[in-house]
């Protein structure tokens, strides 16, 4: 195996797509400047992984990471053969992929980035902003355009009648002066006498 050729590919993180070329015997990925692959996530320690070329491929180790480091899926802690195609998780958030030379031949058409001598302008560069523009003069207190007429709905529901409440049932009216002991026996006003005074 040529390791000259072998890629780690971020698949997941602050940088997705990005194709780093294993050029050298050792290098750290981390958050911080002094590494060698920055990767600028909070998941990601200052110091986070190792990894080595070898006699017999790459390796890959922790180096006492907060969130850990995953071979595909399985937590390391010791020095780990990489195979091609293996998945290297750095915390939960970021995620590369060792490509070996025979795997990366087909993908020429789009050549692996060597990291420059100042590798956090390059791959923690902060998103440029638009330039400043002041607005044009005008009035300190602009009305806001009138609002457009909402077109009606295609679909109006049904019209909802009032709803009625019924009045509570009513003994039957047996006209005045009939047999009830009172006056407050009957609903009637034509029944009601008034109260009489001793």
């Amino acid at each position: 195996m040529n390791e000259s050729e072998a890629l780690l590919v971020v698949e997941r993180g602050p940088v997705p797509s990005l194709r780093y070329a294993l050029q050298q015997e050792q290098m750290t990925i981390g958050r911080s400047a002094g590494n060698e692959l920055v990767l600028a996530d909070p998941e990601v320690s200052r110091r986070h992984v190792r990894v080595l070329r070898r006699a017999d491929g790459y390796a890959v180790e922790d180096i006492g990471s907060t969130n850990g480091t995953f071979v595909n899926g399985q937590r390391i802690s010791h020095l780990t053969l990489l195979q091609d195609g293996d998945t290297i998780d750095l915390g939960d958030t970021v995620r590369l992929r060792f490509v070996s030379s025979r795997a990366a031949a087909p993908a020429a058409a789009e050549p692996p980035v060597t990291i420059s001598e100042r590798p956090t302008e390059m791959l923690a560069a902060p998103p440029q902003a638009a330039p400043y523009a002041p607005s044009p003069p005008g009035p300190a207190y602009a009305q806001p355009p009138a609002a457009a007429p909402m077109p009606a709905p295609a679909y109006a529901p049904p019209p909802v009648a009032p709803a009625v409440i019924p009045r509570p049932s009513m003994p039957p009216h047996r006209g005045a002066g009939a047999a009830y002991s009172s006056a407050a026996a009957c609903w009637w006003p034509c029944c009601w006498s008034a109260p009489e005074r001793s």
